[in-house]
């Protein structure tokens, strides 16, 4: 089997990959592009080949530091992907929008992509494009007797680094990639910050440049990178910690531990992450006019070192044995959730719908904090399937209007799940957020999302929202005996002396979050609500008011006829009453929020 053979053709200039959708408009057919354990199959143009191909490439297992493109290649400068011809610049818009290839070296199982000359060079091109660099072959590429992938020469080239090396050690793919293995591959940094060289700096280093430029220095060679903490005074420490959590979670997912150096960091917290993630953690404490280095291995282990901060703790730091830590993912999962943008995730579904559908492989999702918006995405596809990508999507309508409520809409005006992506999609203005919001509660209102949901893609937003939401979804959850014995409770107190029912209902029902701290000097309570989100809110409330008194709630959909929420569709007509004045009294406390 090879993949390559074809005579170059003309490509379109205009075929430009941008995730998973062509520049032209065009939708990039998902089963061009395949994940495999060693990174992607990339069609070509014969289906009679594409599964026995796909087959074989599947059957090369994961390669550390390296993401292997199994593409046909032409005996010209461009490689084949279904009917379309790709250039090295088409070719590596494509592999930095694939999940998994950030910070690796690529390798091409694919026929003559390592020539040099006129009319051919291209991973000599696509080298320069993409900064790690790759290997290819000159001549045609297949498997051997044994299955292992060789080029017809024996020789693969060597494009990382900026080196050009004609022979390597051994001829065969793996083999040559194990000779050429680099460093642990870097993981997808939290949001606002950047690897620079192999360090990530997290917190306060500018005051100190000269020691952040000294362990880049040191980390050029090292296999592990290198996370740098110093939560100085002037740092958010809160921020700080929950990033180096982050980037510990994702490296700890594809097994690897980096070297937490730590200037300064809450010792506590630093001890619990360690003791979660297990990086390498290096610690230099300064003791008059000694000083001793600290180093923890991965299993816990104290090493006392020399007592200067040098190049040698970090190299005796990075020959230090890994230990599994329990946080390990299958490699589809890990890739999802380390996507920090949203239209990139859906993209990622659409192209593997299938794995991340698979029996069991949701369980894996149980207990990580980030998790539940993909947990609902996939019971949301699992339940209706994945929507079509060209069906229309939700669009706020136009002009904003504070007073007025986004226009009602049938549920099956826009895909469920699409609407999940586009709504967790940051939104940076109350003008931008407040139509969405009105078609959350809608929503759940008319039986398409459970409580819980709603709340927790309400949290993606805005929090002062979310407790808002969370409010409601309390309410809609009671069942008729409870609503009516909370109703009666809260009757009492309105006729007691002490008329403590608004505390009563803030307590109940969470609005107690609400509260602000005040301003020193300043009278009353303040409210965490915005003014015109707060306004806002009397209008959804009464909407949602009016539905319950009038005993107008839809039908459940079928995914959440076995959820608390049923009960409030199953109730007989006047059973909603309680329910609806609790929500009368929700709308008074919001009205005065917090007078």
């Amino acid at each position: 089997m090879e993949f390559g053979g074809l005579r170059d053709g003309t490509a379109d200039d205009g075929f430009l990959v941008s995730g998973s959708v062509l520049r032209n408009g065009k939708v990039w057919p998902a089963e061009n592009v395949v994940r495999v354990p060693s990174g992607y199959y990339l069609r070509g143009p014969d289906d009679a080949a594409a599964a026995r191909e796909l087959e074989a490439a599947g059957r090369l297992p994961s390669q550390p530091g390296w993401a292997v493109f199994f593409v046909h290649g032409t005996d010209g400068s461009r490689v084949r992907v279904g009917n379309q011809l790709l250039s090295a610049a088409q070719f590596q818009e494509l592999v930095r929008s694939r999940p998994g290839t950030a910070g690796k070296k690529l390798a091409l199982v694919s026929c003559f992509t390592g020539g040099q000359g006129i009319g051919q060079g291209f991973m000599e091109r696509l080298g320069a494009l993409w900064e790690p660099g790759g290997l290819a072959a000159a001549t045609a590429v297949g498997q051997d007797a044994q299955g292992r992938w060789v080029p017809e020469d024996g020789q693969w080239i060597d494009f990382t680094g900026g080196t050009v090396t004609p022979r390597v050690v051994g001829g065969d793919l793996v083999s040559t990639l194990k000779a050429l293995a680099g460093p642990d591959p870097l993981v997808t940094p939290p949001s606002g910050l950047q690897w620079q060289g192999r360090v990530l700096a997290l917190g306060g280093w500018a005051a100190y440049p000269s020691r952040l430029e000294e362990l880049r220095d040191w980390a050029t060679g090292m296999k592990r990178p290198v996370v740098a903490v110093y939560a100085s005074s002037s740092v958010d420490r809160n921020r700080l910690m929950a990033d180096l959590e982050t980037t510990l979670k994702r490296s700890a997912r594809i097994g690897v531990h980096p070297v937490v150096y730590v200037m300064a960091a809450p010792a506590d917290e630093l001890e619990t992450l360690r003791q979660l993630y297990r990086p390498v953690v290096v610690r230099h404490d300064s003791a008059g006019k000694d000083g001793v280095t600290r180093v923890w291995a991965p299993d816990g282990e104290q090493i006392l070192l020399e007592a200067e901060l040098t190049r040698s703790v970090f190299e005796q730091a990075d020959q230090l044995p890994g230990v599994p830590t329990g946080h390990e993912l299958p490699a589809v999962l890990n890739d999802w959730l380390s996507l920090d943008d949203w239209p990139a995730s859906e993209a990622y579904l659409r192209a593997h719908v299938d794995e991340l559908t698979a029996p069991g492989l949701r369980r894996r999702l149980a207990g990580l904090p980030e998790a539940a918006p993909y947990e609902l995405l996939l019971d949301l596809v699992k339940s209706a399937g994945l929507s079509d990508p060209t069906a229309a999507r939700y669009v706020p309508a136009q002009p904003f209007s504070l007073t007025n409520l986004e226009p009602d809409f049938e549920p099956a005006d826009a895909p469920l799940d699409a609407f999940v992506v586009d709504l967790l999609t940051p939104k940076t203005s109350l003008e931008e957020r407040k139509p969405w919001l009105d078609r959350l509660l809608r929503l759940i209102s008319k039986g398409q999302l459970a409580p819980g949901e709603m709340a927790m893609l309400a949290a993606t937003i805005d929090d002062a929202n979310a407790v808002v939401f969370e409010a409601v979804g309390k309410v809609l959850e009671l069942v008729p005996g409870q609503a009516e014995q909370l109703t009666e409770r809260i009757a009492e107190q309105i006729t007691a002396p002490t008329r403590e029912s608004p505390r009563i209902v803030d307590q109940l029902l969470g609005l107690s979050r609400l509260r602000a701290t005040a301003t020193p000097g300043t009278s009353g309570t303040p409210c965490r609500l915005d003014p015109q989100d707060k306004a806002a809110w009397i209008y959804r409330m009464t909407e949602v008011h009016e539905l319950l008194k009038n005993n107008e709630m839809p039908q459940l959909s079928e995914r959440l006829k076995n959820t608390p929420l049923a009960a409030l569709y199953q109730q007989q007509d006047g059973s909603r009453e309680h329910h609806a004045y609790l929500v009368n009294l929700m709308i008074e406390r919001l009205s005065l929020c917090y007078g």
